[in-house]
């Protein structure tokens, strides 16, 4: 015979949550602070002045970190449903 504490699931499953969203916040702070410090200047800057295709990396640049900052909110929705999910789920009792 299996009994089910559906509350005590549930808790886990937001504390599992909310450790997972604070871990991809700060996963995304650390390689945020990367991307934009650090990769994206030296990727611009080692392209010549003179070069015919400087515009088209800079644009790709441009559209690719469009994508990583939209990631975040991305990830939130993401957790929001899981959240949303796992409290009206319905546990069987036996």
């Amino acid at each position: 015979m299996v009994i089910r504490n559906k509350k005590g699931a549930v808790a886990f499953d937001w504390i599992f949550g909310l450790v997972f969203l604070f871990s991809l916040g700060l996963l995304f702070l650390v390689f945020n602070h990367i991307l934009v410090d650090e990769f994206i200047p030296v990727i611009e800057g080692v392209i010549p002045d003179g070069a015919p295709a400087q515009n088209d990396v800079i644009l790709a640049n441009t559209e690719w970190m469009s994508y990583w900052n939209i990631l975040p909110y991305f990830f939130l929705i993401v957790i929001l449903v899981f959240w949303l999910v796992s409290s009206l789920r319905k546990e069987p009792v036996v």
